[in-house]
Parts: structure tokens; C-alpha cells; sequence
């Protein structure tokens, strides 16, 4: 049946006249009358009684009337959703991937974004550094990405959320000969180099970085970038790496040890974050969503 005929009933039903209707779709009332002829015909039943003073509903067409206004806003809401659907299906979520920031978190909370909606699309590009993913995102070239420590200056046109939090660890390569503890301290890295985030793109580690300035001048910092470039200074300067939990392969060789800091420094954990662009599309909030509930269940069965 002609969804623009059926329309065009429910406005002559409105109206009470065929050629107030007809002025009110912009049509001749003759060719209204084809439509609401059609539409009868199809039905099988008298829909309207016209008379001098206009039209009325039969019973037949009140109880037709009343279906349509049910069942037209339910047609229309089903098309928007299966455009929707048609839509996520072919523009995929583009998630920037750089190997250290995700490599325990992503693929659990991509894990569960696609049992939850298995007919969206997850394209991965992988990107070199923090630095590049932050250029990638501005200019769109991404949707979404993974990192930790916070990012240090506020970008316009990005969200910045918060899916857990983790205390430090000190992650020691097979090359350093670091007397190895339960728990470390800061005291147990004086006069030793440590290995640390560029404090320019993380707000937890440029807050270290001062801390250690000032209370540890002993400690000999090297700052290196959120890649797979640190971890081959670890092993080359044969130093440890203040890192979270969560960066460490499963497969690495490190030796993870929790890193207890001072008690009057401002944050002892370290936030695991989501990346993305703030434009409100429906399949962003989905995966927000979800990438929300996935942390929730990742951190609670740590």
C-alpha cells in the first residue's frame, strides 16, 4: 500500500474537505480523489462519505484512521532505524591503535562492543606515538583511540573519559641489575636512571616529572615518547620504566613491580582513558557505552 496516499487520507480525515486537503498537500483535489479511491479499493471497504458540507469517516474509516496514526509513526521510526543500521554498517568505527597504551585493554573492550552490536564495523590503523594519534584525531582521521595519564592541554572538539584507574609499576628489563623488591619505592631509584613518559603529552607524568625534579635530583630522568621506542631504551639504558599495569604485554619479559609513591604526591594512580571525537553520532555513544561497561567488567575481575 502507497504510504503517500495513505498520508494523504489521514489529511482529508484532518481536514473534513478535499480540496482544503488537496491545498494543504499541493496537489489538484482530482488527483486526491484517485488516491483516496485507490486507498479504498485496496482496503475493501467505503472510507469516507462525501457530502456537501465535505467528508466524513465511515465506521470502517474511523477504525482505518485510528490505525494509521498508530502505525505511520512506527513505519517512519522503523525506517530511520534500519537507515541507522544501513548507515554503521557501512562507516566503520576507525580506532587508532599504537602498541603500548593497548595492548590489554582494547581488544577486551573492542571484544565486547562487537557482542553487543555485531553489525557495526571496527577498522584499526595503527599509528607510530601519542604524538601522531593526537594529529590523527584532529584531523579525523580517526574516531577513537586508547591512552593513560590524561593528556596535559585541553583539545577542542575531543573527549576525554575516564574508564579506570590504576596505581604505577615499575617495569624492570631482564638487562637491569636493580635489587628486585615486593614493592618499590622512590628511594630505591636514587642514583639510577628512570625511564619516563614525555611529560608534554600526559598530565600524570609531566606532575612526576616535577615531583622527581624537586625531591629526587638524584634520579636521572629520560623522557621518551608513548611507544615501542621506549621499551627499547629500557633495555639499551638497562633502566627501569614507571608504567601502569595495564601497558605490560602479557607475553614481556619485564619484571613488573608495584611502585608505592610518596604519600604527598597529588595522584597515585595513573587513569585509563578513552580518546574520541566529541560529535555526538549515535554509534559514538554506543561504543562509549560500551567501552564504559567493558571497564567496569575488566577491573573487577583484576
Amino acid at each position: 500500500m502507497n504510504l503517500k496516499y495513505l498520508t494523504s487520507f489521514l489529511t482529508v480525515a484532518e481536514e473534513g474537505s478535499i480540496n482544503m486537503a488537496a491545498a494543504r498537500l499541493f496537489i489538484s483535489p482530482s488527483a486526491l480523489m484517485k488516491q483516496i479511491n485507490s486507498v479504498e479499493e485496496e482496503v475493501g471497504a467505503a472510507l469516507l462519505i462525501r457530502g456537501k458540507k465535505g467528508v466524513q469517516l465511515t465506521e470502517a474509516g474511523k477504525v482505518f484512521c485510528q490505525g494509521l496514526k498508530e502505525m505511520i509513526p512506527a513505519y517512519e521510526e522503523l525506517v530511520k532505524r534500519t537507515r541507522t543500521t544501513a548507515h554503521r554498517a557501512s562507516s566503520a568505527i576507525i580506532v587508532g591503535s599504537w602498541s603500548v597504551a593497548c595492548h590489554a585493554v582494547m581488544p577486551q573492550i573492542l571484544n565486547y562492543y562487537r557482542i553487543r552490536h555485531p553489525e557495526s564495523r571496527v577498522v584499526f590503523r595503527n599509528i607510530a606515538s601519542i604524538g601522531e594519534m593526537q594529529k590523527a584525531l584532529d584531523r579525523e582521521e580517526i574516531d577513537v583511540t586508547f591512552s593513560y595519564g590524561g593528556r596535559s592541554r585541553a583539545t577542542s572538539g575531543l573527549q576525554h573519559i575516564t574508564l579506570a584507574k590504576e596505581a604505577p609499576v615499575l617495569l624492570i628489563p631482564p638487562t637491569c641489575d636493580i635489587p628486585i623488591r615486593s614493592e618499590m619505592t622512590l628511594e630505591d631509584l636514587r642514583g639510577r636512571t628512570l625511564v619516563i613518559t614525555d611529560g608534554s603529552l600526559s598530565k600524570w607524568f609531566e606532575r612526576l616529572s616535577q615531583y622527581l625534579e624537586s625531591r629526587y635530583p638524584e634520579i636521572r630522568l629520560y623522557r621518551t615518547l608513548e611507544n615501542e621506542s621506549g621499551l627499547m631504551d629500557m633495555q639499551t639504558l638497562a633502566a627501569p620504566c614507571v608504567a601502569s599495569r595495564s601497558i605490560v604485554p602479557r607475553d614481556s619479559s619485564y619484571v613488573v613491580i608495584p611502585l608505592k609513591l610518596p604519600e604527598n604526591f597529588p595522584d597515585p594512580e595513573i587513569s585509563i582513558d578513552l580518546v574520541c571525537r566529541n560529535d555526538g553520532e549515535p554509534r559514538m555513544k554506543e561504543f562509549i557505552q560500551a567501552a564504559k561497561e567493558a571497564a567496569k567488567i575488566i577491573w573487577f575481575s583484576r
